[in-house]
């Protein structure tokens, strides 16, 4: 089995080369020059790998907008884990979210087809089964909608999944995994992480927003799951439920020792610090890290179900007791080593 992975740099990627590599299998992993590894080194080695396993990795240099680097390192290649993507909320980053997550899913689609890769799994997110207004439950039967609730973020993974299902009807065989928050560790600073830097700082703040939360763990899981089977054509919500940031957050200072947050923001505090954190950026304070979709979907509520991927492909999903007690201690571990 010839196996190529994208994004083997990030949370997702790293989980899935850990998880093959175990099993004694060869990768090709994707990695742009200036990519650093050491995320994936603490990793495998919190986990206690061998080296042996790491070297089972073949790390080829490509970055996932260069078609004819893309071409090579698909040579030989029969099986493609897709979950390089960008995240970012900020409008700067509009044209680059497309450019990576849109054109360079569209570039592996057709290297996939050029090449006659037997199957391509793609990593998507909830975001792009798109929100409402409403509360209703959220399934991969869900339409995308126009709505100002949808960031360019979701709207980029709404388009690389049309990417792929133009796949599909060229003769691909796809399979889609849409995962709610993927809560993991060593991959500190990025992404979802930001959670666990809010708890230690014992940051006094909380929101009653709920979204679906899922370990990294169960995600590797279920993509190796759906290559090695005969699924073609679906997509499967990735959530082991749908949890409020409140009970996510006080989890980990309860598991940290630390002070767990005391107030809640309501829709007029997230919208002050939407402009406090807007006019440090426009004074060049601090680097902009809050946008108004993610102040106005902290305090949204989000319901999604995971029932499709619970009946078809038999998988129980770790509770948030569990994610937790697999990252809490890697991050302690972290912030004082």
């Amino acid at each position: 089995m010839n196996i190529l992975v994208t994004g083997g740099t990030g949370l997702v990627g790293g989980h899935l080369l850990y998880n093959l590599t175990k099993s004694g299998k060869k990768v090709r992993a994707i990695r742009r020059e200036s990519s650093d590894l050491s995320a994936v080194h603490s990793l495998f080695d919190s986990l206690g790998a061998p080296s042996s396993q790491w070297d089972l990795i073949e790390w080829f240099e490509a970055d996932i907008l260069d078609y004819p680097q893309l071409d090579e390192a698909l040579d030989g290649i029969d099986y493609v884990y897709h979950s390089a993507a960008m995240v970012s909320f900020l409008p700067k980053d509009k044209y680059t979210l497309y450019q990576i997550n849109v054109q360079g899913t569209k570039n592996i689609v057709n290297l996939c087809l050029n090449h006659k890769v037997k199957k391509l799994i793609h990593v998507s997110s909830i975001a792009s089964l798109g929100r409402t207004d409403s509360k209703q439950v959220i399934t991969e039967n869900n339409y995308w909608k126009e709505s100002k609730h949808n960031s360019n973020y979701a709207i980029s993974k709404y388009n690389a999944e049309l990417e792929v299902w133009r796949g599909k009807e060229e003769g691909l065989c796809v399979a889609i995994v849409n995962p709610g928050v993927i809560l993991g560790p060593c991959f500190w600073g990025k992404g979802s992480s930001a959670i666990f830097d809010k708890a230690w700082a014992e940051f006094p703040f909380y929101t009653n927003g709920v979204n679906a939360f899922v370990d990294v763990r169960d995600v590797a899981q279920v993509m190796e799951l759906l290559m090695e089977s005969d699924i073609s054509g679906e997509r499967y919500i990735l959530s082991a439920g749908n949890y409020s940031f409140k009970s996510v957050l006080w989890g980990m200072s309860d598991k940290m020792g630390k002070k767990k947050a005391a107030y809640e923001a309501g829709p007029k505090l997230r919208q002050l610090a939407f402009y406090l954190d807007w006019m440090k950026a426009f004074f060049k304070i601090a680097p902009q890290s809050l946008t108004r979709e993610t102040a106005r979907s902290a305090g949204s509520q989000y319901n999604y179900s995971a029932e499709k991927a619970t009946k078809e492909l038999g998988i129980s999903f770790l509770p948030l007791e569990k994610m937790l007690d697999y990252s809490i201690p890697k991050y302690i571990t972290y912030k004082e080593g």
